[in-house]
């Protein structure tokens, strides 16, 4: 039989303040077990309680077990005869598994100083979070949208090289230059992130007849001149272009570094301006982490005034199967 935390009523149903409190702990025991490498192992079969307790990888078996238990709290892991499997519900939960790594794992210690934050005591620093962190868990994240991508690059019909101008670990180039057998080329701000992408697109590309190359740089301040490209790609990138003018001003300077390119596929998330909000996956986070460090997100009206200003010719804007997100297809040769 299923170990029960304690007896339900038949009737029971769980209040509104229940459901949060509960929920919101679970939030942060998915990303510790995930962290040990549980969450993954779960995902293929289940554990038995005393590999927890026997190995070596879980050197904190208390804490996690504590973790277990929250999320049989929330329905989210059964325990059956000492053994603990994802329920039907965890596993629809895994499915949105980058957000929660993306939001509460990379930018947990941010999270840690939020009450200090409000109160005017503390503010968000650099050093609050790792910039590869987030590439790596937001490269998970940005795998949602390759599908519409792809949909869009083929009735574009690509003619170059294909830019991605915060690349991280590289694996969007890779998928989009497999696909479309195209070289590719990546930027970032981060070395770190830099020599992760060209060890992959190395390996990637070791047996291909085209290539891959990751360069440090600042999407502001772009040197050089790369006129091979053909489709470049942003992502996650102009909300943190600030002020408007600042944005306006950066998109509009690519057509110095990258003359012959003729589209830029533009995706990012939008603040909703509605009066009435629903429970959602990444938004909520988008809105709340990035307010933290004083940066405001923009609603739609607003990065929609920006890409007008740049000139760019408006091809496409769809609205992605992803919460308040959209992708602008925008030709940039007159």
């Amino acid at each position: 039989m299923s170990e029960q935390i304690w007896k339900y009523p038949s009737n029971f149903t769980p209040s509104a303040g229940a459901k949060v409190f509960t929920y919101g702990l679970c939030a942060n025991a998915l990303v510790v077990i995930h962290s040990v490498g549980l969450l993954t192992l779960l995902q293929s079969r289940d554990v038995n309680i005393n590999e927890i307790y026997d190995s070596e990888k879980y050197p904190d078996s208390v804490a996690i077990k504590g973790a277990l238990l929250v999320l049989q709290y929330g329905e989210i892991i059964d325990k059956i005869d000492d053994k603990y499997s994802l329920t039907t519900f965890g596993n629809e939960v895994m499915d949105e598994l980058p957000s929660f790594l993306h939001w509460f794992e990379s930018y947990s210690k941010l999270l840690g100083k939020s009450v200090m934050i409000a109160q005017g005591k503390e503010k968000a620093e650099l050093e609050d979070f790792s910039m590869e962190e987030v590439a790596f868990t937001g490269d998970l994240v940005k795998k949602r949208f390759l599908p519409v991508m792809k949909k869009v690059m083929k009735e574009i019909h690509i003619q170059g090289d294909f830019c991605d101008l915060w690349c991280g670990t590289g694996n969007t180039i890779i998928d989009i230059c497999n696909e479309f057998q195209v070289n590719g080329l990546g930027f970032d701000k981060s070395q770190a992130m830099v020599d992760v992408a060209n060890k992959n697109l190395h390996w990637a590309f070791q047996s291909e007849k085209f290539y891959g190359q990751a360069h440090l740089a600042d999407i502001t301040a772009f040197k050089g001149s790369y006129p091979e490209v053909d489709i470049l790609y942003t992502n996650f990138i102009t909300h943190h272009l600030n002020p408007d003018s600042l944005c306006t001003e950066t998109l509009c300077s690519l057509k110095q570094a990258f003359p012959n390119a003729r589209y830029l596929l533009l995706i990012d998330g939008v603040t909703p301006t509605n009066q009435s909000l629903s429970p959602l996956i990444f938004s909520p986070a988008f809105d709340y982490i990035h307010r933290l460090q004083r940066i405001e997100t923009r609603n739609k009206e607003r990065l929609d005034k920006i890409i007008q200003d740049t000139g760019y010719t408006i091809v496409k804007e769809i609205e992605i199967d992803f919460p308040n997100h959209y992708l602008w297809v925008l030709g940039m040769l007159k």
